[in-house]
């Protein structure tokens, strides 16, 4: 198991280091951030966030657009869902719609996930950060030259060391 950390100076950097990695499909609770401030080390919260607050509402709206687009146009009434009255129709469709709009939206929320690193932004000048990730040994290279693609300078591959392993 090799222990990979990057030695950025700002923020910016810090965030784009730990997206990368999550962009890489490593969970969050792995990947650690510590901001060297003087002599001080503070540990800076990594989490990650699913995109339901963003895709909820759309996809009801979606859905609710297009329920009622269908029952106007009498498509639900043809195939037998609804009864032939048009008004009750346009709201028929419109609890369908939203109703497979809030269900889509949840899909499609859980499909997006994004790192939230609350990395305090600091004057460069006054110390930097250190981004670490365990990774395999087959990976740790691969995990070192997605981070320098992304423009991630100090990268570094170590033998991660655990409690049973001898100093």
């Amino acid at each position: 198991m090799k222990q990979i950390t990057a030695t950025v100076k700002t923020g910016d950097d810090a965030k784009r280091a730990v997206e990368t990695l999550v962009g890489s499909s490593f969970p969050s609770d792995d990947i650690s951030v510590l901001r060297v401030e003087g002599n001080a080390v503070v540990d800076q919260p990594v989490g990650q966030k699913t995109g339901i607050p963003l895709a909820l509402p759309i996809g009801i709206a979606i859905g609710a657009a297009v329920g009622a687009f269908l029952a106007l146009t009498g498509v639900p009434q043809a195939i037998g869902l609804v009864s032939p009255e048009t008004t009750v129709g346009v709201f028929k469709g419109l609890a369908v719609g939203s109703g497979a709009g809030l269900i889509l939206g949840i899909f499609a929320g859980l499909a997006r996930w994004k790192a939230d690193a609350r990395i305090a932004m600091k004057d460069p000048h006054h110390g930097g950060y250190l981004v670490g990730v365990p990774a395999s040994d087959e990976r740790a290279q691969e995990v070192r030259a997605a981070l320098e693609t992304q423009g991630v300078t100090g990268v570094s591959v170590a033998e991660r060391r655990t409690d049973s392993t001898p100093r």
